[in-house]
């Protein structure tokens, strides 16, 4: 059985691990536009998308995984909860890659443009999964121009940076602390990486609104606007208070990195189909996407369940319409927990600006007095 796999980020790493450890005499071929992962950012690790339906097999490859990119053992993990690890993904990339590379899986570097170019080009392909991300043409090809159903639900705009261990040590820890975050116009939430190479990355999310979003401009994860010019006049002055507050160095003000990031929730009208007689699934950010450090925590969840239905080895159709099935309830629920949270947010954010409208009335009652 040969199985395609377009895509060679972080979830399609996962999902073709997955597959080998559920199906071993599986031909797995992974296909990769970029010789160099694009993405560097932070992304939280939830202890469940780990396991929940993911192959109990396990071996020295899989305990080197876990110990790489997370610094615990799955040992480790299974025998007591962890808080969320927020991790580069670079790493979690690196990671994988070594994984799927030892258990046999090939990694080529090539442009998929469309899915002809599978069937034509590698016809001993039996099943095809589509994994390269949330604007992917490959969906569309397969589903259609009615492709996918989406809802908007925050604005943001995010910074990152990296710094030195020393420095990383010297600022308030946890999320952005109180004092300073009392002090910023915009609701900001903080996030650290891991230490590496004596460096720590620190992410900031600005959530805007619509209109401070789309005054940035263009600016995306792979081209993002880079220093404090040109910014929205009141997040530059977030930005400046941030830093000044936390004493940092202001010459690293121009080398911040900023981009873009709607908040929505989104999946495909189906999450599987066939294409020229083969069966094609969709996985992580092609199938669905989920705000709030869920989407990669889903997408490696359902790359487990789609390993374990491959494994089955039902009928191309029955594995195409119990895709189908799970996909469904799989994104109510990813659906639900994510307008939850987005409740939480907004009522927090309410909070936020009454508590600066008192501060800001009870200050201009004193000066009447005075």
């Amino acid at each position: 059985m040969h199985i395609a796999i377009i895509g060679a980020g972080p979830v399609g790493l996962w999902t073709a691990i997955q597959i080998k450890k559920r199906s071993p005499d599986a031909q797995v071929t992974l296909f990769e536009r970029y010789e160099e992962y694009k993405r560097h950012h932070v992304v939280s690790i939830q202890r469940s998308s780990l396991f929940f339906g993911a192959s109990p097999h396990h071996d020295e490859h899989d305990q080197r995984l876990f110990h790489e990119m997370l610094g615990y053992t799955r040992n480790q993990l299974r025998s007591r909860p962890m808080n969320r690890l927020f991790v580069p993904t670079s790493a979690i990339e690196s990671s994988l890659k070594k994984c799927a590379l030892a258990l046999g899986c090939a990694i080529v570097v090539r442009h998929i443009a469309s899915l002809d170019d599978i069937c034509d080009l590698y016809p001993d392909v039996e099943q095809i999964v589509i994994a390269n991300g949330a604007h992917s043409t490959l969906r569309k090809q397969l589903l259609g121009e009615d492709d996918v159903h989406s809802e908007s639900l925050q604005y943001v705009v995010e910074m990152k940076t990296y710094v030195s261990e020393e420095v990383a040590d010297s600022m308030e820890t946890g999320m952005v602390a109180r004092r300073i975050a009392s002090r910023l116009k915009t609701m900001t939430f903080e996030y650290r990486g891991r230490p590496k190479a004596g460096r720590v990355g620190i992410t900031l999310r600005f959530f805007v609104d619509k209109e401070g979003f789309d005054a940035l401009g263009e600016a995306s994860f792979k081209q993002p606007h880079i220093g404090i010019n040109g910014l929205p006049e009141e997040l530059a002055q977030d930005v400046r208070v941030y830093w000044t507050m936390h004493g940092l160095d202001e010459g690293m003000l121009e080398t911040l990195s900023f981009s873009k990031l709607q908040l929505s929730v989104y999946h495909a009208t189906r999450f599987a189909d066939s294409y020229r007689g083969k069966p094609c699934f969709l996985v992580g950010d092609a199938a669905m996407g989920v705000p709030y450090f869920r989407a990669l925590n889903s997408g490696w969840v359902m790359g487990s369940r789609l390993a374990h239905l491959i494994g089955m080895g039902a009928g191309s159709e029955k594995t195409v319409r119990r895709y189908n099935a799970y996909g469904k309830v799989h994104q109510s629920a990813e659906f639900a927990l994510a307008k939850q949270k987005n409740g939480l947010l907004n009522r927090y954010a309410d909070l936020r600006k009454l508590y600066r409208r008192l501060k800001v009335g009870g200050k201009q009652q004193r000066e009447m007095v005075l």
